[in-house]
């Protein structure tokens, strides 16, 4: 059963039968390539235009790739659609239940399920499941949480020609390789995504349970994220099979990764600490890395990976101290790592969180010559921008916003060091940068410049307008020949917009920018750096 559109789309008559003239007179293929520029949810609401559209939509082509969200919602909260004719079964889009039946909601999400293994199944290659709140009523959330994760187990295998799989959920999930994914997927999935976060509490956290990685054996790109998260198949965690005990000839990293990211917020320690350390020597191929709640002595694996060129650190308790070893490594992101740069109050955790990221900085400026050659560094939930990182010969591009402590001490770039002459790209607070612009001008070669308005977090507006119109005021003045992007980040939908959107105007209408630069109003370029 497809699902239900919220409403009627455009190009649709009053009657509902006929497509526009204009694209009637366009041939398939041509139409076919227009609706595959749409999101899939929007691609399949066309199906009620007419049964030619309807044909379209569900051809090879456009079954290819599907992307949907799905959650149910309480009826007294949504608008529903007027469309109750029954055509679910001639396609459709997004849908929701409309009743006030607490059994209505899930029974639209299984239909999803029927849906794609009855119709996209032999044609998916890259399948994107987003699924929410699974019922409205806390009573029925147990039951629909264990229909959801049986349904979608038992339409992965039919999903033959899957390639790409992306799967995020507020509920657990037990994966088992071998018996969830066709055996042609098997062989052939690049990449896998699954997260599993609630906010239930301690007591029922989303649980992650992930088993027969090795059987993928094209597996370029694994990311796990979950509240628990348990690799391989311990027992008495799983649901009853007949599995026998550890370890299992199936368990296991696939050496053909060439990105992972494994992160659990509650409890991590219990299988991926004792997990990770012994298969990652063997990931010769891996090239980014992403590890969330280690203590160091877990991450000193991490010097055999001689082709890592990215490494993500998450609530780590100590930086690897392998870090000037990683010959290739160009991109180094910590968040809150060393464990305690985060601290509000604790003066003595952030300093000696803070000396330990220094000495690695230091160490890495240190053999920049012979070494690893870090060229971008991404500090996120770090109270104080550590000096050391001046020192980096070959920095290109600095993201430092998450953390900065708003109203507090003014804090400056550092002044001097070879960093000043690389780098290309910064993000910083809009007060910091205010507070620097002599230093900005020492930089020749910066093109990108993307600051955070605090106000867009509830700050003092009119403070951080003023740092804002500062830094326009180098600019407008010193006219720096390599700046190309500027950019003022904020929340437009914030409630602190509206006054902030009006001397913002005035400040851009009065500057007289150089025509050679771009500002724009929005955190597109934030994201862009804190990705690299």
């Amino acid at each position: 059963m497809a699902p239900r559109a919220r409403g009627r789309p455009r190009g649709a008559s009053q009657s509902g039968g006929q497509a526009t003239p204009v694209f009637d007179s366009l041939p398939d293929a041509i139409v076919g390539d227009i609706m595959l520029q749409l999101p899939f949810e929007e691609r399949r609401s066309l199906a009620r235009v007419c049964r030619r559209w309807r044909q379209l939509v569900d051809s090879p082509e456009l079954l290819r790739s599907v992307s949907v969200q799905l959650e149910a919602t309480d009826p007294h909260d949504r608008s529903c659609s007027s469309d109750e004719d029954g055509s679910d079964s001639e396609g459709g889009g997004w849908f929701d239940g409309c009743s006030d039946d607490p059994e209505a909601p899930i029974r639209h999400i299984l239909g999803f399920f029927d849906w794609l293994e009855q119709r996209a199944a032999p044609h998916v290659e890259r399948l994107t499941v987003e699924l929410g709140r699974l019922a409205f009523v806390l009573d029925f959330q147990m039951g629909c949480e264990e229909s959801v994760t049986s349904a979608l187990c038992h339409t992965l295998k039919a999903c033959t020609r899957l390639q790409h799989f992306s799967l995020f959920m507020e509920c657990s999930l037990q994966l088992y390789i071998s018996d969830d994914l066709a055996p042609a997927a098997q062989a052939q999935l690049r990449s896998l995504a699954v997260e599993c976060i609630n906010d239930n509490g301690p007591e029922q956290p989303a649980s992650l349970q992930v088993a027969g990685l090795l059987a993928l054996t094209a597996l370029e790109s694994l990311h796990l994220l979950g509240n628990q998260v348990v690799l391989g198949t311990p027992p008495g965690l799983w649901r009853p099979l007949p599995l026998p005990p550890l370890p299992q000839p199936t368990d296991g990293l696939p050496p053909s990764l060439t990105s992972l990211a494994l992160d659990g917020f509650v409890d991590f320690a219990s299988s991926v600490q004792q997990f990770v350390p012994p298969q990652i020597t063997a990931l010769t191929n891996l090239q980014r890395l992403t590890l969330a709640n280690l203590p160091g002595c877990s991450l000193s694996s991490l010097a055999a990976l001689s082709s890592l060129t990215g490494l993500h650190l998450q609530r780590c308790v100590h930086l690897p101290t392998c870090l000037p070893h990683l010959p290739q490594l160009r991109t180094l992101r910590l968040e809150d790592s060393p464990f305690g740069l985060s601290a509000s109050h604790d003066q003595a955790a952030i300093g000696a969180a803070l000396a330990e990221l220094g000495s690695a900085l230091q160490q890495l400026a240190a053999v920049a010559a012979a070494g690893p050659q870090l060229r971008h560094l991404v500090l996120e939930d770090v109270r104080k921008l550590p000096p050391e990182l001046a020192a980096l010969p070959h920095l290109e591009s600095l993201y430092w916003v998450e953390g900065y402590e708003y109203g507090g001490p003014a804090t400056q770039l550092p002044a001097c060091g070879p960093y000043l002459s690389s780098l290309r790209r910064l993000a910083i607070p809009s007060s910091m940068a205010a507070g620097s612009t002599a230093v900005l001008s020492a930089m020749p070669r910066l093109e990108v410049l993307a600051l955070q308005c605090p106000a867009s977090r509830g700050y003092g507006a009119a403070i951080e307008v003023a740092a804002e119109a500062r830094v326009l005021e180098w600019v407008a003045q010193q006219r720096p020949p390599s700046l190309r992007r500027l950019a003022l980040a904020f929340d437009p939908a914030g409630r602190y917009w509206a006054k902030y959107k009006r001397p913002m105007a005035k400040l851009l209408a009065r500057a007289q920018l150089p025509p050679s630069l771009t500002v724009e109003l929005d955190d597109a370029l934030l994201r862009e750096l804190r990705l690299g």
